[in-house]
């Protein structure tokens, strides 16, 4: 099931305007993490909100049925 759900966030970020010089999706037990690259933590802040926001609901479903959670982490 952690395979389906990292497809779908990095099929959903590929397609998502984030506004950042970079992103990566990654899996650290027990929690997925998108990696953006940015220059200040504000930044950053602006991008976990609005990314949060606009995640599709069928994924923040799947992630809460498998008690896995999702985080945006400046690299």
């Amino acid at each position: 099931m952690t395979e389906e759900i990292y497809q779908a966030l990095v099929n959903h970020f590929n397609t998502f305007p984030l506004k950042v010089a970079g992103r990566l999706v990654y899996f650290q037990s027990p929690t997925f993490i998108l990696g953006i690259h940015t220059t200040s933590p504000e930044k950053a802040q602006e991008v976990a909100s609005l990314v949060w926001d606009g995640l599709p609901t069928e994924i923040k479903d799947k992630l809460q049925a498998n008690k896995l959670g999702f985080a945006v982490k400046m690299i």
